[in-house]
């Protein structure tokens, strides 16, 4: 393997493994302070950036088409209920749920959002968080969105390494959605 992919991989993991030490390992108190991890993510998507290149390959949809990124959803989550409901709000429109983390298609996430309607993309369950990162961001640069919300958890290094290596890249309107179960 590359160094420069080896650094990555090796980065990505330790930010992966510091986000989810700081948001799980703090007390349930509906508010996490994520000090230095922002940098380190953007430091990350630079030299994603560098090594990968996002090649311009668009995919149109007949209706205005939003993408929902998501990490995971949960049967008594607020995530899975706040997603339900912007869908049946925009009843005309196409609905592309991006999962960041592997989900196979009898998942109570897939399941619950095919029977909405939605569409449902996951990455393949055997890979790392780098070969992510890369598939998540051609997808977020290659689907024409009318809308992108972002509704992943403040954990998912590999939805905030994307999205700021994509970002300048996406031209529709973007949503940060952040909510408490509290």
């Amino acid at each position: 393997m590359d160094t420069a992919v080896t650094s990555i991989t090796w980065q990505l993991q330790a930010l992966q493994d510091e986000a989810e030490r700081t948001v799980w390992g703090s007390q349930n108190n509906g508010f996490r302070l994520l000090d230095g991890l922002d940098k380190k993510c953007a430091e990350i998507a630079n030299l994603v950036s560098e090594f990968h290149p996002i090649q311009k390959r668009v995919v149109g949809f007949d209706k205005p088409a939003n993408i929902y990124l998501v990490t995971e959803l949960y049967a008594a989550g607020g995530h899975r209920n706040l997603l339900q409901q912007m869908v049946e709000s925009l009843p005309n429109e196409r609905h592309i749920a991006l999962f960041t983390r592997p989900h196979t298609p009898d998942s109570f996430s897939f399941q619950h959002l095919k029977d909405l309607g939605v569409f449902v993309v996951a990455p393949n369950k055997i890979s790392d968080l780098l070969a992510r990162v890369l598939w998540l961001r051609e997808k977020l640069c290659s689907l024409a969105a009318h809308r992108i919300f972002y509704l992943h958890h403040p954990d998912d290094a590999v939805a905030s390494v994307s999205l700021l290596s994509c970002t300048s890249n996406l031209p529709c309107h973007r949503y940060f959605v952040r909510h408490s179960d509290i």
